[in-house]
């Protein structure tokens, strides 16, 4: 999309400034950015899982298109660069298998809620 800019929200944490040096952030402030993470991780793997290409950053793009590609094995090469072709060709297997998986494991973990109340974290 030529001439569009699409921005990532990003949560982040002041803890330096010029002025002041470092800061330590209060207990509240750590809280907000951590709930506020929270919330973009889950619409970020949502986003991955549906395909929504619109909502998600150029980087992850790639990924349906990576597990729906297909490798054609070219039937006239022969000696070593059929081994090459052969040994690429199981690599890709096996990067789309380690894939998928991932993308199934993120579906999984999305339908579950969290175990726990990120307000209910200790130490923070």
């Amino acid at each position: 999309m030529k001439g569009k800019t699409f921005l990532v929200r990003m949560p982040y944490v002041r803890i330096w400034t010029k002025k002041e040096v470092v800061i330590v952030p209060s207990k509240e402030i750590l809280l907000k950015y951590f709930i506020d993470e929270q919330k973009e991780l889950i619409t970020l793997s949502t986003n991955i899982v549906k395909d929504s290409r619109a909502e998600v950053p150029s980087v992850y793009l790639s990924i349906k298109s990576a597990l729906k590609s297909t490798f054609q094995e070219i039937t006239s090469i022969t000696g070593a660069v059929k081994l090459y072709v052969l040994k690429n060709k199981e690599i890709l297997d096996k990067v789309k298998r380690m894939l998928s998986n991932e993308v199934k494991r993120l579906e999984r973990l999305i339908k579950k809620p969290p175990t726990r109340d990120i307000t209910e974290l200790n130490g923070v």
